[in-house]
């Protein structure tokens, strides 16, 4: 990933004072590129980073095709790059309760986006995905072939649904307007700007406040099942440099390495001194033993080391202790 290449490049970000979507428009604005940041609910301050008159800020009603298209005519002969990170998403009750709302917010969002760059002419358009489009009968390691063209299962899931509705539209627009599409498929993100809201339905936020709090984690199961994570700002890095790069299409994005919930738990406490806040109920389920993403594509044709898990948490919880230090005064 070069400066070089992103330098005065105009670049929209939709969802772009989300979490993820924040750690887009903060990196580009270091590249110096020209960033479109788009969002929806007016918040009570906007966010300062650095290189910040490089980013201005747009309220668009990604759901009003209109609204976009009149944004888009009217900057749309110097936007060489659209990053799509807006979703409905929620927590696990929220997603069971309000199935069918996500999947159609998240359905016109992702419709409209494509028509109207589509019809803009814009030259990237990344569309950010999930390692979620997967199905539990894929085998392991799961490879960007081992999707839903191979597997594909049912699900009342509406998040899931939508991120596979979104790829199969990105494909067919690929196919029939020759579009230059990018589909980031992230394994467990996380990082500083994520939620840590009691609701969160994360598990390393979650268990980070737990700890912060000195409540005891409580892991379903033995423990021994095994997961693997993305520092958000490794998920942007990767992203960036695979439009560079044009490696279109679907791309898992994980490092190599899968570390246990119970290793994840006692990492976390270690970083607070409090090596006895986790417990084990083996009475409950604990999910699939394990889920593995083949990142041979990623680190064949990505030049750069993604972090270890152990750095990456150090990071997110030195943000997360500054940020409950500001709020208490």
């Amino acid at each position: 990933m070069t400066s070089s290449y992103w330098r005065d490049k105009t670049v929209v970000v939709s969802g772009g004072l989300g979490f993820i979507g924040s750690h887009f428009v903060e990196e580009l604005a270091l590249l110096e590129a020209k960033v479109i940041c788009l969002y929806h609910k007016q918040p009570k301050e906007l966010p300062k980073y650095e290189n910040d008159d490089n980013v201005s800020y747009v309220q668009v009603d990604l759901d009003n095709y209109e609204e976009l298209e009149v944004f888009c005519s009217n900057t749309a002969s110097s936007i060489d790059t659209f990053i799509h990170c807006a979703a409905l998403d929620g927590n696990t009750k929220f997603k069971l309760e309000h199935a069918a709302e996500i999947l159609d917010a998240n359905n016109r969002f992702v419709s409209n986006v494509l028509k109207v760059c589509k019809g803009a002419q814009i030259h990237n358009v990344v569309l950010l995905s999930s390692a979620e489009v997967y199905s539990s009968d894929a085998p392991s390691p799961i490879t960007e072939e081992d999707d839903y063209h191979k597997y594909l299962s049912f699900t009342d899931n509406g998040y899931v649904l939508s991120k596979i509705f979104s790829e199969i539209l990105a494909e067919l627009y690929r196919k029939q307007h020759n579009m230059h599409l990018y589909i980031p498929r992230p394994t467990n993100v996380y990082g500083p700007r994520d939620s840590f809201e009691a609701t969160a339905n994360r598990v390393i936020p979650a268990m980070i406040r737990k700890v912060s709090k000195n409540e005891t984690i409580e892991i379903w199961g033995d423990g021994k099942q095994t997961r693997s994570f993305i520092y958000v700002k490794d998920l942007v890095y990767t992203t960036l440099e695979a439009i560079e790069k044009s490696i279109t299409g679907p791309l898992n994005i994980a490092t190599k390495d899968q570390v246990s919930i119970l290793d994840l738990a006692s990492h976390i406490s270690k970083e607070y001194n409090a090596e006895n806040l986790v417990t084990l109920d083996e009475g409950k389920p604990s999910g699939v033993k394990t889920r593995l993403l083949d990142v041979s594509k990623m680190y064949d044709n990505i030049d750069f080391k993604p972090l270890s898990i152990q750095e990456g948490l150090k990071r997110t919880i030195t943000w997360y202790t500054q940020v409950m230090k500001e709020d208490s005064h």
